[in-house]
C-alpha cells in the first residue's frame, strides 16, 4: 500500500496533542482497516460453514466476504473500488429482505434496486467516496433501516425479531469502533493523510456508516 504521509502540522498534532509517533499512527490506521476487513470475512466464512444450504445465508456470507475484502487489501486500484461498491450495493439490498428473504412491502424490491445500482456505477468513476457518495449512502442506510423497522413492527415473528436484535448489536459495536477512530480525523483535520482530501462532515458520515456496515 502507499505510505501514509501527513503534513508538518499533522505531525505536530500527533506528537503534542495525541502523544503519538507517525509509526504508531500508521499502525492504528492500517490496523483498523485490516481488523474490520477480517471481522467481515471471518464472519462470512463462519456463517457459510455453519449453514450453506440456504440461499439467503449464502448471500449474507458472500456479502460479508466481498465487503471485507475491499477493506483488507490496502491498495487503491479499480478492482478494490469495484469490490467496495459491490459490497455496499449488496448490503443496502440485504437491508430490505433480511431475515426471511422476502421484500416487505413488495414494492421495496424496486427501491432496493434504485438505491443499489448507483454504488456499482460510482465504483467505476471518480464519484467513489465523495460528498455525493456519502449522501447517497446515508439515504440508502435510512431507507434500509426504515424497512427493517416496518418489518420488525408489522410482520416479523419472535424468532426474526431476536435475529434482528443480534444483528443490530453486532453492527452497533462495529459502528462505535469506527466512530471512535474517525473522530480524531475530524477534530484534527491535519491528521488526514496527504493522499486524501481533508475530512468534511459528509466524509465523517460516510466513514461512520461504513464502520456500521
Amino acid at each position: 500500500c502507499e505510505a501514509i504521509q501527513i503534513s508538518e502540522a499533522g505531525l505536530r498534532t500527533l506528537e503534542d496533542s495525541l502523544g503519538l509517533s507517525l509509526s504508531a499512527y500508521a499502525v492504528i490506521i492500517i490496523g483498523k482497516e485490516i481488523l474490520l476487513g477480517l471481522i467481515y470475512m471471518i464472519s462470512g466464512a463462519v456463517i457459510f460453514w455453519r449453514r450453506s444450504d440456504d440461499w439467503l445465508v449464502i448471500f449474507i456470507s458472500l456479502t460479508l466476504i466481498i465487503f471485507g475484502s475491499s477493506t483488507i487489501f490496502l491498495v487503491d486500484n479499480q478492482l478494490v473500488k469495484f469490490l467496495s461498491g459491490l459490497g455496499f450495493a449488496l448490503i443496502i439490498s440485504l437491508c430490505f429482505f433480511f431475515p426471511d428473504g422476502h421484500f416487505v412491502p413488495r414494492w421495496t424490491r424496486w427501491l432496493a434496486v434504485i438505491l443499489a445500482i448507483p454504488f456499482l456505477f460510482a465504483s467505476l468513476t471518480p464519484l467513489l467516496v465523495t460528498p455525493l457518495w456519502s449522501a447517497w449512502l446515508l439515504v440508502g442506510s435510512i431507507a434500509g433501516f426504515a424497512s427493517q423497522v416496518y418489518r420488525y413492527q408489522r410482520v416479523a415473528t419472535p424468532t426474526q425479531r431476536q435475529q434482528t436484535k443480534w444483528i443490530l448489536l453486532g453492527f452497533g459495536m462495529i459502528f462505535a469502533t469506527a466512530f471512535f477512530l474517525t473522530v480524531p480525523l475530524v477534530l484534527f483535520p491535519s491528521l488526514t493523510p496527504s493522499s486524501e482530501p481533508t475530512l468534511t462532515m459528509a466524509d465523517f458520515i460516510y466513514r461512520a456508516i461504513y464502520g456500521f456496515f
